[in-house]
């Protein structure tokens, strides 16, 4: 089998094969499943936040510069290369490892992998270039088993490189048997500070336990449902293959939900019912890599008119599959990532934590409109966004299209419930909803009272109710406010009718009545004129967006930080009367 790219074709050695992967706009998949019996053992796709930077950077006249603190899985040499100005480096950026102008070469070597408990051993590498290339210019991908002399991964009879020159982009695909262990080597070579080579991702897979089959395809397509574990595998530029681990045709409601049913039943407090549902969603949670998300997102968010597609959160759009920003295509604003609805500044902002990896808050988005939603908290804005104007923006809140508020509402209800901080060996922070702007130094969000008003506005529909299940499918757990929408008043509309309740985890919240404002102690609001605030450029006696401030027993919230005498009308908003 031989494709053809835009500048070369290769010829298949072995059971090599390369695939062009010029693919975004130009090439949309459906659903693959392909070798269902195999199981990833090892991969490395460069998307860490912690990576990012490591490496080797030129420094003139010192050399390179290599840091590679905290990288435990692999390794580099760069003693072969002249890496003589701070513009030559060979290191992660944008998610890839990538070599540009290294006058030499530079190699990437892998940990010793174990490989004793798999057969059918399979390596994938993405490779990818920009920039205008010469013969001399190339990379290569070797392979040493059990301790044996590295062996080259070639496309064609007599070929002295795995690719080289204009080959624009490719899957590598090697089987290579079996072993004990397993050593992958990367070595490139460019010559020119407008050259580019990128090692998007490196993997090795071989045969698993699961009894695997085609299972490709839509499950809403009006076929029998599948009695077995879907796998996707190809579903996404630069995607991990991924197995579910639930059938949705097992889900029983009464079954999931059964302690849940019988608190509310009993009447038990918010609290209680609180505690209740955050044990039933951590129960079976799976966490997935962050890589894996790209695939589970093309079958969670898939356009139920065009399996190729997935439709975008805020755009409402439907966009290939293919188009992910991952390594060498996140660069285009045009594509889409892979959106925290929890900005993962507020509270987990590792991807080694559970929550980062949450798909029941990460949405495909439009690059360019995630980056102008940040970290922004939740709340009436004020300007539509230019580029999908059906949301607004301003300076400290970002308010969704109409037909996802409630979408949002009920992502960030579940985040609170499902990271309380209490668990053993929870590592996330207790995440809070509180009806105030916050900072992203909180493990906080706001505005709860907003978020339940859009609950309401906004039902669950179709869409939501299916994604819902895939994401059971994949990921193992559910959203109870999808799956039971009464539950949000049940659990959080003390917070926001004066009554008081829980916004917190379990030690605490506020009590309520007549001392508080808005789930806020207003023993702990600052009196005007003596409240400790400062702006954004940390000058004293300043407001600083969603602080609070107590003037003659009426409570204010600061809409944005002012340079002016605190509680005038033009930058403070009244939150609530006493």
């Amino acid at each position: 089998m031989i494709h053809e790219g835009n500048t070369q074709k290769y010829k298949l050695r072995r059971s090599a094969k390369v695939v062009n992967a010029l693919l975004a706009g130009a090439l949309s998949l459906g659903v693959v499943s392909i070798n269902a019996s195999a199981d990833t053992v090892w991969q490395e796709d460069f998307e860490a936040n912690e990576l990012q930077g490591k490496g080797a950077t030129g420094s003139d006249p010192a050399g390179a510069i290599v840091d590679l603190e905290g990288v435990d899985r692999w390794s580099i040499d760069v003693s072969a290369s002249e890496l003589s100005a701070t513009s030559d480096w060979f290191r992660v950026e944008s998610g890839a490892m990538q070599a540009r102008d290294t006058d030499g070469e530079v190699v990437w070597l892998s940990e010793s992998i174990d490989i004793s408990g798999a057969g059918d051993i399979t390596i994938n590498a993405v490779l990818s270039q920009s920039g205008n290339f010469e013969s001399t210019d190339y990379i290569d991908v070797f392979y040493s088993l059990d301790g044996g002399a590295f062996e080259l991964i070639t496309l064609s009879e007599g070929a002295t490189n795995t690719v080289q020159e204009d080959f624009g982009s490719a899957t590598l695909t090697e089987t290579i048997g079996s072993g004990s262990t397993l050593e992958l080597k990367v070595a490139m070579a460019n010559n020119s500070g407008t050259e580019y080579l990128n090692l998007d991702s490196i993997s090795v897979s071989g045969n698993g336990t699961t009894d695997g089959g085609d299972t490709g395809g839509s499950p809403d397509d009006g076929g029998e449902p599948s009695n077995e574990l879907l796998f996707l595998s190809g579903t996404c530029f630069n995607c991990p293959d991924l197995e579910a681990v639930n059938l949705a045709s097992d889900f029983v409601a009464s079954d999931y939900y059964a302690a849940l049913d019988t608190a509310i039943a009993n009447g038990e407090s918010a609290q209680t019912l609180k505690d209740t549902a955050h044990n039933i969603i951590e129960n079976g949670h799976r966490t997935l890599s962050y890589s894996e998300v790209w695939t589970a997102l093309t079958y969670t968010d898939e356009d139920p008119a065009n399996t190729d597609n997935v439709i975008l959160f805020y755009k409402g759009i439907s966009q290939g599959k293919f188009t992910n920003g991952s390594g060498s295509q996140s660069t285009n604003p045009d594509n889409w990532n892979r959106e925290h609805v929890w900005a993962k500044s507020h509270g987990f902002p590792s991807s080694s934590l559970t929550a980062y990896s949450d798909i029941l808050h990460l949405r495909p988005t439009d690059i360019s409109v995630n980056s102008s939603r940040g970290n922004l908290d939740f709340d009436f804005s004020d300007s539509a966004l230019s580029e999908a104007p059906l949301n607004r923006v301003d300076g400290d809140s970002f308010e969704p299209r109409d037909a996802v508020k409630g979408d949002v509402a009920r992502s960030m209800l579940y985040m609170d419930v499902r990271y309380d901080g209490n668990t053993a060996g929870d590592t996330e922070d207790d995440l809070v909803l509180v009806n105030r702007l916050t900072s992203t130094s909180e493990a906080a969000f706001g505005k709860l009272c907003v978020l339940l008003q859009w609950h309401e506005s906004d039902p669950v529909d179709d869409f939501e109710r299916r994604r819902n299940e895939r994401v059971y499918e994949f990921q193992g757990n559910r959203n109870p406010f999808i799956d039971k929408p009464e539950l949000a008043s049940l659990i959080f509309n003390e917070s926001c009718d004066g009554t008081g309740g829980d916004t917190g985890g379990d030690t605490g919240g506020d009590t309520g009545g007549e001392g508080s404002c808005n789930g806020v102690d207003v023993a702990s609001i600052p009196v005007y004129p003596n409240w400790p605030q400062t702006d954004w450029a940390g000058n004293p006696s300043h407001a600083v967006g969603g602080d609070l401030m107590n003037h003659n027993n009426v409570i204010y919230e600061a809409k944005w930080w002012t340079s002016t005498e605190p509680g005038t009308s033009a930058d403070w908003t009244v939150s609530c009367t006493l």
